[in-house]
Formats: C-alpha cells, structure tokens, sequence
C-alpha cells in the first residue's frame, strides 16, 4: 500500500476533523433549552433543533472546500428538521465524545450513522432508522483471505472498538481487535501487517479507493448490514418528538427523498426499509 496515499488521505481527513473541532458549528449564541419543557416544546420555542455529529465523516457529514457542514446525513436532519418546522444547530464533536455530548447539554440529538443497540438503548432513545448500512472487510491485494466465510478469531481486525462494525468484528465474526481510531488508522495497520482486515461502511471504502487509486487494497466478497443502523439518537424520554420525527422518516423515505440524496452522494439509494423498525 503507498505510504503516499494513505498520508494524503490522512492529512485530508485530520484537516476536516481540526475544522470540525474547531468552533465551526453554527450554535454561537444559542442558548440551551429551558428546564422542565419537552424537547418538542423547546424546538418550537426556539425554531431550532441542537444536533450533534462528527463533522469529518465523509460522505456522511463532513466539511467542504469552504468550510460548510455537508454531507448525506447533513441533508437528511436538515430536510427532516424542516418537515417539523424547524432549523438545524448544528455542533461537530469527536466520535469519543460525540453521544457523552447529549448529557452534557451540548445538543439534544446525534445523527451519526449510528446503531441501535441494548447498551444504548438504556440511556437514550432512538428514531426509526432513516438509511442503511452496509459494511465490507478490506484486506491488502495479496492477503489469502477471499471472503467473509475466512474472518474467524484467528483474524485480527483493525477498529474502533466502540464502533459499530468494531462491535460486530469481535462479537459476529470472533476476531481479535487491534485498537485504531477510524478508517485511514485502520487500514494502515492493515498495510503494515499490524492487523489482517478492517471492517468499514462500503461507501467510504469506495471513497478511499476513489481517492487513492494507486493503494493496493481489496474488499472481501460477501456484504455485512449493520443491525439497528441508522437511527437518530435522541435523549431520554422525549416520545412526542420521536413520534414526529419517525413521521417525517417515514415519509422521506416514501416519497424517495432520502433515496435520491444517498444517490447524490454513492449513487446508490441507501435508505431504510420500510419495515425495518
């Protein structure tokens, strides 16, 4: 794999994340919601929902060559947040912290291509999902391994532990985790022979690949969907906004909206189904 490439993607994606961190959120200014109303409530009183994200997520939310929050995930909550009449706060905030920030009342939501799971589950609530994911494991061109059928725990996989797919690396498939914070880490613990395979969305191995053209990297046959994913994280107790807001989601997603803004970004349309609730 060329050290080259994998440099010049890692300094992209560190530039966008130092840009994420780095105040570029829209809630200067905004105060946090009053005590003792519900989150529908406050959103109404304000006009504006407080939605946390990652911010150097690409495609998903990511800034662009002017600075701007984009993305699919972006365009989704801010075209769900329209159906209910309000604005988008937006704040960046890094994966580790990301969801702690609900409790510290920095926003009240996360949209973060995120995974319903128990552990989650005690502590927030969740939308319907709105998109699906789909992950692939990528190895180096001349690994042995072929498919999925070959990941067992004699494989060691490069992730986030924390993470969707670290989870399902280790509980599904058995592998042994080498600890890495996000894709461009991952896959060069791969090329270095650190680690045999990392798990990732497929979109943004295509991402990779498309941006580095030259990498030696290949994807293992087989398709691996995330369970419970994706679904907005919502603090605790607040039904009636879910409730407005898996209304939007079912809409969008019947009308084709979301379909078509997944194609803009993969060209593919990645939204939930219907009944996957």
């Amino acid at each position: 794999m060329s050290k080259k490439s994998l440099a010049a993607f890692g300094a992209l994606t560190i530039s966008l994340a130092l840009a994420a961190c780095s105040g570029g959120g829209s809630n200067e200014g905004t105060a946090s919601p009053e005590a003792g109303n519900t989150l529908l409530e406050q959103a109404r009183e304000t006009g504006k929902i407080r939605v946390g994200t990652e911010g150097d997520y690409l495609p998903y939310a990511y800034h662009d060559d002017n600075n701007q929050l984009t993305g699919i995930e972006v365009e989704i909550m801010e075209l769900l947040a329209d159906d209910l009449g309000l604005e988008v706060d937006w704040t960046p905030a890094p994966w580790d912290s990301l969801i702690a920030g609900v409790d510290a009342d920095k926003y009240d939501v996360v949209i973060d291509s995120l995974a319903v799971t128990d552990e989650r589950k005690e502590k927030f609530d969740f939308s319907d999902p709105y998109t699906r994911a789909i992950g692939k494991a990528a190895v180096k061109a001349d690994s042995p391994l072929q498919s999925l059928s070959d990941l067992d725990s004699s494989v060691k996989s490069a992730q986030t532990p924390t993470s969707n797919w670290g989870k399902i690396a280790a509980d599904d498939f058995g592998m042994e985790l080498v600890v890495s914070e996000g894709l461009v880490p991952s896959l060069q613990l791969v090329a270095s022979g650190r680690a045999d395979t990392t798990i990732n969305d497929i979109v943004a191995f295509r991402l990779y690949q498309e941006q580095n053209p030259d990498v030696s990297l290949r994807l293992l046959e087989g398709e691996i969907e995330s369970p419970g994913c994706c679904s907005i994280l919502v603090r605790k107790g607040e039904q009636e906004f879910i409730d407005e807001l898996n209304a939007a989601i079912e809409k969008r997603i019947a009308d084709g909206s979301i379909g078509e803004i997944t194609k803009k970004y993969v060209g593919e349309d990645l939204s939930a189904r219907q009944n996957a609730k």
